[in-house]
C-alpha cells in the first residue's frame, strides 16, 4: 500500500495560545511513495515537484507533528535543518 505525504508551501503558519498550528493561504502538493519514505526522500521529491532549485548546501523547513492525547489531536511545529543530497546529505 502506498504512503501519502502532503507538503504545504507558501502562506503562513499561525499558532494559537495552546501552540496548535493552522495553515493560512498555503498551497499543497501530495507526494506518493511505495513504502515509508525517508525524510531525505520526501525533501528530494518535494523539491522536484515544486521545481525548486538552489545552490544552497542546506535548508531549514518547518514540519508539523500531529499527536493524539485523550482523543484530541494536537499539532506542533518543529524546525528541521536539512543538508541537501549531493552536498553532504
Amino acid at each position: 500500500m502506498g504512503k501519502l505525504v502532503t507538503v504545504y508551501h507558501g502562506g503562513i503558519v499561525e499558532k494559537d495560545h495552546l501552540l496548535n498550528i493552522r495553515f493560512v493561504e498555503m498551497e499543497s502538493v501530495s507526494l506518493m511513495f511505495d513504502a515509508r519514505a525517508l525524510f531525505s526522500e520526501v525533501i528530494a521529491k518535494a523539491c522536484e515537484e515544486l521545481q525548486w532549485n538552489s545552490n544552497e548546501d542546506a535548508l531549514s523547513v518547518e514540519g508539523v507533528v500531529h499527536y493524539d492525547k485523550s482523543g484530541r489531536v494536537f499539532s506542533r511545529l518543529v524546525k528541521l535543518h536539512v543538508r541537501l543530497r549531493g552536498r553532504g546529505m
